[in-house]
């Protein structure tokens, strides 16, 4: 994410959110369309498609520049350079972007020299962690991951024909698809934003 330019770094978090969403959504109109099979194409639709997406990022990294923030981490300044350059910028602020790099690195470095696990939950840094983490598990914590997974067995399980079901499981997704490109101007124009700077 540190390679995008700061003021497309939320629409680049939000845009990923967009894409799970619609990965999944093409996914349950695979399944609606071939899921009712009485072959193994009933359930190798579902899987063979995810190769197609698989061979386009394939297909292209070799031309992917090396992210410059790692490059500097293995100490390899000219890999980085080189990096940058090729993300679009100039010999100038390819310069200064190895600074910062390097500077944030270095001050990472001398603020966790000696650090363990168990400063987390000490009392000064308590709060600390739970505003860090809280932002990754809210999510998982609302049952999506169990609605993802299981809804299509539990609708079937509630009454539900086997065509409704995948019906109503496109109609989730839909939503959450919607949702989430809601979002994306809430998160591109305003929260993001502060965050990306302390990053």
């Amino acid at each position: 994410m540190k390679i995008a330019p700061l003021k497309l770094r939320g629409i680049c978090v939000a845009a990923g959110a967009v894409a799970f969403c619609i990965g999944t959504l093409v996914l349950a109109l695979i399944v609606n369309a071939y899921g009712t099979l009485d072959n193994q194409w009933a359930y190798q639709s579902a899987i063979l498609t995810q190769y197609f997406i698989t061979g386009i990022g394939i297909a292209f990294v070799y031309w992917m520049p090396e992210s410059p923030s790692w490059a500097m981490s293995q100490d390899k300044p000219d890999l980085a350079l080189a990096a940058s350059k090729r993300l679009g910028m100039t010999d100038s602020e390819a310069s200064r972007s190895i600074l910062n790099i390097k500077m944030t690195i270095d001050k990472a470095a001398a603020e966790t020299e000696g650090a363990s696990y168990a400063q987390l939950f000490k009392k000064t840094n308590r709060r600390r962690t739970v505003v860090a983490f809280m932002p990754l598990v809210i999510q998982p914590f609302t049952g999506v991951l169990w609605v993802a997974g299981y809804f299509l067995y539990y609708t079937q399980l509630a009454g539900f024909s086997t065509a409704m079901s995948y019906k109503l499981n496109i109609t989730q997704q839909v939503l959450s698809t919607v949702g989430n490109i809601t979002s994306v101007s809430v998160t591109s124009d305003r929260g993001c934003k502060e965050i990306f700077l302390m990053i």
